[in-house]
């Protein structure tokens, strides 16, 4: 969910990573989750971030579907 912020919005419920998988890669044509290039992607962290927010601005994310919680993270590391 985090990498597929990176390129649009998403608010429908995925319940499986089988049902995400096509929705990335129409955005990374041959996805591979065990080969993930970060820097190929870091100029949209803050872009990924704002989508990510508005999907839970409470920050509860593991009680939303979709959400990820990735933002907190990327929040503190570049806003210490």
């Amino acid at each position: 969910m985090w990498l597929l912020l990176h390129f649009t919005d998403h608010h429908a419920f995925v319940d499986t990573y089988r049902k995400l998988l096509p929705l990335l890669q129409k955005h990374v044509p041959g996805y591979d989750k065990t080969r993930v290039a970060f820097a190929k992607y870091r100029d949209a962290v803050g872009r990924a971030a704002e989508r990510a927010r508005k999907l839970d601005p409470t920050g509860a994310e593991h009680a939303r579907n979709p959400s990820t919680g990735v933002w907190q993270l990327t929040d503190r590391m570049t806003n210490p």
